[in-house]
């Protein structure tokens, strides 16, 4: 009866796996378009993935239960995964807004909690092969389907939505999810090679080499190409040294050499196309070759047109000459680095907090950075998830990122120098590529905190250190020995081992790795999954209760995750109604939002905002300072609480705010204009005209302040440096009956001035 119930429990782990690989890619590939009505629903794809997690855990540990064995396997990635885990706990004592970092750490257990399942569910090598031809087979049908919509085919219901953009709706996701498929198919083409199935592999690669190709995605060509560069230096290096010799017949080594110089082929011609971007006098072959990265014009002098009816001038003397365009991404991107680095800098040893890059950023945003990706962008993500790991978990969080990177290498190095299988020395050279390609592309993007790419990744982690624990301890890699390196002929007699006393320590090494070896074998015989863990008290002491913790506070969490996704979907929909004007039904969305997610600043700011168009200021003031309590560095927060607070005559708060609204985004150019406004009612004309010409400054197509700065240097007399700039506040809105009031009466002014001057004449006596 035992047997039946693990045998239902299996299946339904089973369908779980396959389910979470199959969906999660689908469910981005539905609602990522831009403007598409189902990105209301993203939150419960992501609700999806936080439950994948949970759910497994659960029917694994009741698998464990009924089979009374309590035992998991030794993955040497376990430890650094649970130290990466515990600095984003002891990183809650650094967050500005902890609600933030708790939504990134229900994510994070999930993903942990998979890696954890699939590292112990899978038991041989063809189950891993398994689950990744689901993971090949979806991303190659996701590639025939990504190619159709950039040729413009597509679905009818879907065709206006995706705009032929690829699959997730965003060439880059789409990117970064395809690095890691296509060296996995492309490496068990090769594992197969010489057999029917390897042409289907073929074939598949072919497809999704093509796509990655045509799709346009720079980061992903970078990390392909340098995971291919990393790995073929270590296979020549390994080789060079005498370490790994690959075990193939003559016609798998011919097969093997053609697809590396097909591949090598490609990644040459990819840097080609990149350099293209680079080099200014090939910039109109980049226009012609390059079909996704659209040039955007902004040179020195010019206007970039950033919303309807906003234009923001970039004068040349406060842009460096190597910015040649404004609109350029990678310019943009090496600005927020800069500016994440001056944050690291005050936040080195325990970062920011996990989840709050975006809170803490705002107040390190240069003028430079701002006219690049426009004052109107709120900065969620640094673009590099390496750096954004170093920004909110500090330099202890940044090192365990890199255990674990450095033991998913260490664990394929173990397999490659002792497996005498050609398929297992492909298949790792093929989990090896897939995480060099998305953590190289995690420089240059955010696969890491994007669902889909990061879902798939720790995935892959899951299965690979199930395969590594079914060659290294179930097929015993342990007892083949190593290959010697040549470096060892290099080395004096004494340090190689050739004299007398270190003969003796040799001796009594094999002794004791052969007794270890033998008591291993014993305890594999009666139960090949125990004593597997290095430090055993340690585990069982620590690492195990916290799987248990861990377990439960996904349960707990999940059973009210699905109100943050409900106020989810409400905030999206309050804001659709919010643009076509209908406020009351708006803000009774708004409202049920932060019901169900009260520390949600950004759903408070918005009804804050519908409080505001109400005339409901006093409503308005409280939810705008609960907003600005979990982000004190919101710009817009600051000004609209100040606008709101003018309204309810707090003017001395209401300038504070306006202050703090300029000093955390220079751009503003409306909170310098009420600034100027305020200073103008204090009597105050010089500190009026100065703000009045930082609004111009921010933006040069302002209406109101040209009027109003024509305005005060009237009221102090200065007509003619005033008529300058009601003449372009005439040229901007023509008819406007406020500039012709105000040319009456500086035309009366004139008049009367000139009517003084006449009498004064008149009445000088000659003599």
């Amino acid at each position: 009866m035992r047997n039946v119930f693990i045998k239902i429990i299996d299946t339904f782990i089973h369908l779980v796996i396959v389910c979470a690989i199959i969906s999660v890619p689908l469910y981005y590939v539905i609602g990522k378009g831009e403007g598409y009505f189902f990105s209301i629903y993203d939150i419960y794809k992501e609700v999806l993935v936080q439950s994948i997690g949970v759910i497994l855990f659960g029917l694994y540990s009741l698998r464990l239960s009924i089979a009374e064995r309590l035992t998991t396997r030794k993955i040497i990635i376990f430890l650094p995964l649970a130290l990466f885990m515990a600095m984003m706990l002891l990183s809650f004592s650094q967050m500005l807004n902890p609600y933030e970092g708790f939504v990134f750490l229900k994510r994070w257990i999930s993903y942990y909690l998979i890696i954890f399942v699939l590292a112990n569910y899978c038991t041989s090598k063809e189950h891993v092969i398994y689950y990744m031809n689901w993971i090949v087979g979806l991303g190659t049908v996701l590639a025939i389907y990504g190619t159709l919509q950039i040729f413009n085919i597509d679905f009818p219901f879907l065709v206006q939505n995706f705009k032929g953009n690829a699959t997730d709706g965003n060439p880059n996701f789409t990117g970064e999810y395809m690095s890691m498929i296509f060296p996995m198919v492309f490496w068990l083409a090769v594992s197969y090679a010489g057999s029917k199935r390897s042409i289907l592999y073929i074939i598949l690669s072919v497809i999704t080499g093509f796509f990655i190709l045509i799709n346009k995605t720079k980061a992903v060509w970078i990390g392909l190409t340098m995971s291919t560069i990393m790995i073929a230096g270590y296979i020549i290096i390994a080789h060079m040294t005498g370490i790994l010799r690959f075990a193939v017949t003559d016609r798998q080594k011919q097969l093997f050499k053609t697809v590396v110089i097909i591949f090598a082929s490609i990644c040459i011609f990819i840097m080609l196309i990149s350099a293209l971007t680079f080099i200014p006098a090939l910039q109109k072959a980049n226009k012609f070759v390059d079909l996704y990265n659209v040039q955007v014009k902004g040179f020195f002098g010019e206007f970039r047109q950033f919303a309807p009816g906003v234009k923001v001038f970039t004068p040349a003397d406060e842009i460096d000459e190597s910015i040649i365009n404004v609109g350029d991404t990678t310019m943009q991107r090496i600005l927020i680095w800069q500016n994440t680095l001056k944050m690291v800098k005050e936040h080195l040893w325990l970062g920011v907090g996990l989840g709050n890059f975006k809170i803490n950023y705002q107040p390190y945003r240069t003028r430079k950075e701002q006219l690049s990706t426009g004052p109107d962008v709120f900065v969620r993500r640094t673009h590099n998830d390496w750096l954004q790991t170093l920004a909110e978990l500090g330099i202890f969080g940044f090192l365990f990122f890199l255990m674990i990177q450095g033991g998913l290498y260490w664990m394929g190095h173990q397999l490659l120098v002792r497996s005498n299988n050609f398929q297992g020395q492909s298949l790792t050279i093929g989990f090896m590529m897939s995480f060099g390609a998305v953590f190289f592309t995690a420089i240059y993007g955010f696969p890491l905190q994007s669902p889909n790419p990061c879902f798939t990744v720790w995935t892959l982690v899951g299965l690979f250190a199930a395969f590594h624990w079914i060659r290294w301890y179930k097929e015993d890699l342990r007892s083949v020995t190593p290959l010697r390196s040549r470096l060892h002929a290099l080395i004096p007699g004494k340090l190689n081992g050739n004299g007398k006393g270190d003969d003796r320590v040799s001796a009594n090494t094999k002794k004791v790795s052969r007794s270890k070896k033998k008591k291993m074998r014993d305890l594999q015989d009666i139960d090949p999954d125990a004593g597997l863990w290095v430090f055993s008290p340690l585990v069982h002491m620590v690492l195990i209760p916290f799987f248990i913790a861990s377990f439960i506070f996904g349960i707990v969490s999940h059973y009210w995750i699905w109100k943050p996704a409900h106020a989810f979907y409400n905030r999206q929909f309050g804001q659709a109604l919010q643009r076509m004007g209908r406020h009351d039904k708006a803000r009774i969305l708004f409202e049920k939002s932060v019901k169900d997610e009260p520390l949600a600043w950004e759903t408070l700011f918005l009804l804050a905002n519908e409080y505001s168009a109400m005339n409901q200021h006093v409503d308005a003031k409280r939810e705008h300072t609960k907003s600005l309590e979990l982000n004190p560095y919101h710009a817009k927060g600051h000004y609209n609480l100040a606008n709101t607070l003018n309204k309810l005559g707090e003017f001395d708060e209401a300038l504070h705010h306006y202050q703090l609204a300029v000093e955390y985004d220079d751009m503003l150019y409306q909170a310098y204009l009420n600034l100027g406004a305020m200073y103008f009612q204090r009597r105050e004309f010089d500190k009026c005209i100065e703000f009045y010409e930082m609004s111009l400054k921010a933006n040069p197509e302002f209406f109101s302040a040209y009027y109003n700065l024509a305005y005060a240097l009237c009221s102090i007399g200065r007509v003619s440096d005033a008529i300058p700039y009601l003449q372009k506040a005439n040229e901007l809105e023509p008819g406007n009956p406020k500039v012709k009031e105000l040319e009456d009466r500086i035309r009366q002014v004139v008049q009367e001035h000139n009517a003084r001057q006449v009498q004064q004449q008149n009445s000088v006596q000659p003599e």
